[in-house]
């Protein structure tokens, strides 16, 4: 009996077009790897190990595609050595792995306040949006964007 609900389970993994995602944990694993292989460790070699080929991107400066990701990093990172990233909070859910992160071009500036949102298919990124708020001069409160 143990063996035929196994043998459906993967039949009806097979016709969902290949096995689910392995878990919450796994998919904040994989953007985890992202922000510090990738953006802070500037190794574009570890996105084909991240990104899915197909990969659909949603911000307007960027074309779609993991290659066009790859190329578009390539030239920020040229363009911008000093680049830091420091995830605030993570957050990980139904294939869905939400980051509010501390992006800043070198460390005297104030940067920006990014909550991107990442779907993770087959235990790679499969998707990309982003929402990028400039860090003020003042402020009405003393609360801060962190």
């Amino acid at each position: 009996m143990m063996m035929r609900t196994l043998a459906l389970v993967v039949v009806g993994m097979l016709a969902l077009g290949g096995p689910a995602n392995a878990g919450p944990d796994e998919d904040r694993a994989i953007v985890e790897a992202l922000y510090s292989r990738v953006f802070n460790g500037k190794d574009l070699t570890a996105v084909p190990d991240l990104i899915a080929v197909d990969y659909i991107q949603h911000n307007p400066a960027i074309e779609t595609g993991r290659d066009a990701f790859i190329a578009a990093f390539t030239g920020y990172f040229a363009a911008v050595p000093g680049l830091t990233v420091d995830i605030k909070r993570i957050i990980a859910a139904d294939s869905l792995v939400v980051v509010h992160s501390h992006w800043r071009d070198s460390p005297t500036e104030r940067g920006q306040a990014v909550i991107d949102i990442y779907r993770i298919e087959n235990g790679k990124i499969a998707e990309h949006w982003d929402v990028v708020q400039p860090i003020p001069a003042t402020a009405a409160n003393d609360n801060g964007r962190f």
